[in-house]
Order: structure tokens, then sequence, then C-alpha cells
């Protein structure tokens, strides 16, 4: 998955960059933890994360830490401690949803 996550590193920006079917971001928020992002557009043109995702990345993997999804009913807001095996899950739809938005090669 660390692979994966660099070529979405390397292919998408801070910005939100809109595909197909949604909005693509992520953020550096410093040098280990990122925020994953796939955005849709709500009734009056804000932005709607659908997820989001805060992830760290060590040495050997990337670890979903916290979900936020203001999409679903109700709102989503998983933390590690809680819901790790939803987070990790939804990181691995998201990263591949990432990955076929740009035809991006993950393996």
């Amino acid at each position: 998955m660390k692979q994966q996550f660099k070529l979405i590193q390397n292919n998408f920006t801070e910005n939100k960059e809109f595909i197909i079917d949604g909005y693509y971001r992520i953020r550096t928020l410093d040098s280990e933890t990122f925020e994953l992002a796939f955005l849709v557009g709500g009734p009056c043109g804000e932005t709607i994360v659908h997820p989001q995702i805060t992830v760290k990345i060590n040495e050997n993997e990337v670890i979903g830490e916290k979900l936020i999804d203001m999409y679903t009913t109700p709102a989503k807001f998983f933390s590690r401690e809680k819901n790790s095996l939803e987070i990790n899950q939804a990181l691995e739809e998201l990263i591949e949803k990432f990955l076929k938005s740009k035809q991006l090669d993950g393996d």
C-alpha cells in the first residue's frame, strides 16, 4: 500500500481536482501525516468529504488514523482505537478509487 500511496502523492495535490464523479485531494499535515479525501458537490456549491481519511506513514506501512464522512447518514467519525477495521477497509477502497481515477497502476 505504501507504493500506491506514493503514486497518489506524486499525482494529486492539495487543490481539489474534479475527475468524473467527484473531487480528489491530498493534504500534507506534517512529514508523516496526510489527509486523503474524496469530495462530492453539495446542494449549495460546497464540497462534502465522502470520505476523508487521515493517514500516518512510517517506514513500512500506511496507517489510517481517523475517518470523517459527512455525506453518509448518519455522518461517520471513526478513530483507529474504536474502528480500525472500518478505517482499514475504507482506506483500501479510497486508495483504489484515487488510482483508478487517473488510471495509475498501483502494483
